[in-house]
């Protein structure tokens, strides 16, 4: 089961919402704006959950009770919403601004960047929006990962009423497209260690810094694993496949060097000019015109005339 849908805040908003929103409405209006709802039995139990006092002024910031209720359930910024969290409301209704987030969020992305790409879309936002839009519509700290995809699956389910040949052709199309997105989104995952240069080059952004002899050598290690794997399986196609993407990275690390040149090329720029010649002594430097004194002049002199009078004395 399931434990918790990304929106599970904003399912809070509306069920606490003093318009009194229907189980139907509040499903009706998650699905319409393209949001994970998992079933009325999740909803009953966000229900129980979230009792909000008697009674319930939630807009009325005077209304110390309410206030305190809308801080500890963290439903502050939608009833009370600033500029930041009217963009992120906004976000909703921007189909490729919401997509580009969203892919962005489940690979890891910071605000900040997600923030400056969605410039590419005509979206203006800001990285605190950003984290209001997570928070409340796609949180991904409520789930772990195998959720999570499950979730990404669901959403490739349309609903078709009157089982109408279009919306059956439609709803075929979609879930084939869908299939091969969520494909695309669990290899760039958060867990991936490549899923932040996925995300660069995905959304058209050069990543500078990637030595490409690293990336092909860890990818001919996993394609050798995954053909010897397959082939202690009995299963010959993909061991086969396996097989050959190792052979096309070992050519590419043929043209592009391995790992161990990089090093060596690291460690020759690291290399120290040396003279193996004599170093001469400070006598032979100074031609024997050189003192050990530490001494300040002053005090030499007061220290020689202290011993001339002493030999005065004598």
């Amino acid at each position: 089961m399931i434990r918790s849908s990304p929106c599970d805040f904003y399912l809070r908003y509306l069920c606490t919402h003093p318009d009194n929103y229907t189980d139907d409405q509040i499903r009706n209006l998650v699905k319409l704006q393209h949001l994970d709802f998992l079933g009325m039995g999740h909803l009953g139990r966000i229900r129980k959950s979230c009792v909000p006092p008697t009674p319930f002024y939630p807009e009325d910031l005077g209304h110390h009770p309410s206030q305190r209720f809308l801080t500890k359930e963290r439903l502050f910024s939608l009833y009370h919403p600033d500029a930041d969290a009217v963009i992120a409301i906004r976000l909703l209704d921007h189909p490729r601004g919401k997509e580009l987030t969203e892919q962005m969020l489940f690979s890891g992305s910071e605000p900040i960047w997600v923030s400056a790409m969605l410039r590419r879309v005509q979206f203006q936002a800001t990285p605190r929006s950003i984290e209001l839009y997570r928070h409340f519509y796609y949180n991904t700290d409520l789930i772990d990962g195998t959720e999570l995809r499950a979730i990404m699956g669901m959403r490739a389910n349309i609903e078709v009423q009157n089982m109408d040949p279009d919306e059956l052709n439609y709803r075929d199309a979609y879930k084939r497209a869908s299939s091969s997105a969520i494909g695309s989104l669990t290899t760039n995952s958060s867990l991936s260690p490549y899923s932040r240069i996925m995300s660069m080059l995905r959304v058209g952004l050069m990543p500078t810094g990637v030595q490409i002899s690293r990336i092909a050598t860890a990818g001919r290690t996993a394609a050798v694993i995954g053909s010897l794997e397959n082939s202690l399986m009995g299963r010959a196609a993909p061991a086969r496949d396996f097989a050959l993407t190792a052979q096309i990275l070992n050519e590419l690390l043929e043209s592009v060097g391995d790992v161990s040149g990089d090093l060596q090329k690291s460690m020759q720029s690291m290399v120290l000019d040396t003279d193996a010649s004599e170093v001469p002594s400070m006598e032979q430097l100074t031609e024997g015109n050189h003192t050990m004194d530490l001494l300040p002049e002053e005090a030499k002199a007061e220290i020689m005339a202290a011993n001339k009078d002493d030999d005065d004395d004598e």
